[in-house]
């Protein structure tokens, strides 16, 4: 259950990051920002798959399940992480949305939403960083001692 739980997280937090880093890209040129404006385009299509990633991340933290007693602090930063990346992610829908308007090209709404999706990544690190060490998957993992001149193989 530890195991399996803990290789969710990490898969929560690959996927966060994965999400953040292509929305960057998807919004970091003028060109970029007017293609975003037509609501059929393949740029838009992609962004809102993104948005709903992040929309959706508190969400995929729960799903994980309770959490082992360890990651108690993880699953706390995670869900931190997740409220700031939420809130970033209705900013940046905010911002697509005003696009249309004369002003909507200068990407003031995009920096506005950059505060909370940049405070959302640094969670993140602190709640993979907050996880506890990791379970031996078997019993004699740890501590067995190895014949001289090699190493204990082990197998479950």
């Amino acid at each position: 259950m530890a195991v399996r739980w803990r290789v969710g997280f990490v898969e929560w937090q690959r996927d966060m990051l994965k999400a953040l880093d292509r929305i960057s890209i998807l919004v970091s040129t003028q060109t970029a920002l007017a293609t975003l404006d037509d609501p059929h385009s393949q740029l838009r299509a992609t962004l809102t798959g993104l948005e709903q990633t992040l929309g959706g991340c508190a969400t995929r933290v729960v799903r994980l399940g309770p959490e082992p007693s360890a990651e108690a602090m993880a699953r706390g930063y995670a869900l931190e992480a997740c409220a700031s990346l939420e809130q970033g992610d209705r900013l940046l829908e905010s911002a697509v949305a005003g696009l249309g308007d004369s002003a909507g090209l200068d990407g003031a709404g995009f920096v506005d939403a950059s505060g909370p999706l940049s405070d959302g990544q640094n969670e993140m690190a602190v709640a993979v960083e907050s996880l506890g060490p990791a379970p031996a998957r078997c019993a004699g993992e740890h501590g067995a001692s190895a014949p001289p001149g090699g190493t204990r193989a082990t197998r479950c």
